[in-house]
């Protein structure tokens, strides 16, 4: 399960902008957070940022990965701030899931390849896979395609991945959506 910050309760404002703004909110948000935890950002009540506050908070966090830390944005209310996420980390070359308040998901930011998004949406459709299984859901894809695409989404970190031993020796790897 993800750790919850609330950027509202955060910036104690339904709009943050500006450089300075988006210091104070990204040091408030470093406070919180433990090491090597999926992290929920709850955009749940923010109904605009400006490109230089989602730059310094959602940019740093993505980029810097403080931590070990994986960030995912959760109740994407209006598509203002999702544009101007996007915005400010396309510019970074950076990418973050996000998910709207009906719960469905898009990719914020620059996204990686096509390939890589239709595995994205077998993770987020089963929420755990290994790469056999996705290769099974998609058919036809070979083996080192499917470990390519995943290794991709976690690169971008738009998946986790845990390690398990396999009962009669060897190791298998499991991929999972970020909530």
């Amino acid at each position: 399960m993800a750790h919850r910050i609330s950027v509202k309760a955060i910036a104690r404002t339904p709009q943050p902008a500006g450089v300075e703004k988006g210091r104070a909110d990204l040091a408030a948000i470093l406070r919180e957070l433990g090491a090597g935890e999926v992290v929920a950002l709850d955009m749940r009540g923010i109904r605009l940022v400006d490109s230089s506050w989602a730059r310094e908070v959602i940019g740093t966090l993505v980029a810097e990965e403080p931590r070990g830390s994986v960030f995912y944005l959760d109740g994407v209310e209006f598509p203002v701030v999702a544009e101007n996420v996007d915005a400010a980390l396309f510019r970074g070359g950076h990418a973050i899931l996000a998910r709207t308040a009906d719960g469905s998901h898009q990719v914020l930011g620059r996204p990686p390849s096509a390939e890589a998004l239709e595995v994205l949406k077998v993770i987020e459709r089963d929420r755990e896979v290994t790469a056999r299984s996705v290769c099974s859901a998609i058919g036809g894809l070979a083996s080192t395609a499917c470990n390519n695409r995943l290794k991709d989404l976690l690169s971008a970190r738009l998946v986790v991945r845990q390690e398990s031993n396999l009962p009669g020796g060897g190791r298998e790897f499991m991929y999972r959506a970020l909530n």
